[in-house]
């Protein structure tokens, strides 16, 4: 791969940014529900997965539901804590933990003088996220879902990104933690996939994988 690529698209959620596990550990505990962040995570990446199967409903309560039932709570509650959840999104976005070698792993790679993108299915606020987390200022493209009106893993969003920020798909990478929506999207694309697996659960995927991003450094 080395001397190949030039631009690096990175989806956002569960790849640069993730869920605050420990407001949703809270909000749990309220609930009466003991779970260790290390269960509530777990739980979340399993939840991604699933919901990621219900092809056409796929929505935040099919996910939101799947992960608070994995982290024990009941049918009866799932509704209840969905919407404390949602109050507390609606206030503070709970995505909201970097990824722990994501700054100096983008700040690495601006120094080599890549292009640097993202292409996210949001809801419309994703560059304000990133600035808010202070990734947004290493992209020179932030393509939101919801404001170009097109999902991953169509590959029309996949072109616009690139004609964005003027690269070629041959000459690009993207990292992202969907095998469906990410890596067979971006390679349908004709872009380079590589599949972000922090909890190594996915070792029987045909693609290459990290586990935390800073292993992308010695890749490119």
């Amino acid at each position: 791969m080395k001397n190949k690529i030039q631009t690096i698209f990175f989806d956002a959620g569960n790849t640069l940014i993730f869920p605050d596990y420990f407001v949703i550990q809270k909000v749990l505990g309220e609930f009466g529900i003991k779970a260790t962040v290390a269960k509530i995570r777990q739980a979340e990446y399993e939840a991604l997965a699933e919901s990621e199967k219900e092809k056409g409903t796929q929505s935040w309560k099919v996910y939101f539901g799947i992960w608070l039932k994995m982290t024990g709570a009941h049918e009866e509650n799932v509704k209840n804590i969905y919407a404390d959840l949602w109050g507390k999104h609606r206030q503070r976005n709970l995505w909201s933990l970097v990824e722990e070698s994501a700054v100096e792993t983008l700040a690495e790679l601006k120094k080599r003088q890549y292009k640097l993108g993202v292409i996210s299915n949001s809801d419309g606020g994703i560059e304000k996220l990133l600035t808010d987390c202070g990734l947004a200022k290493y992209f020179d493209a932030i393509v939101d879902s919801s404001v170009f009106g097109i999902r991953k893993p169509d590959v029309k969003i996949f072109e616009f990104a690139l004609k964005e920020i003027k690269a070629d798909a041959g000459e690009s990478l993207f990292v992202g933690d969907s095998y469906e929506i990410d890596i067979l999207g971006a390679e349908n694309a004709g872009l380079t996939a590589m599949f972000y697996d922090p909890l190594k659960k996915y070792d029987h995927l045909p693609c290459t994988k990290i586990n935390k991003l800073a292993e992308l450094l010695p890749l490119v």
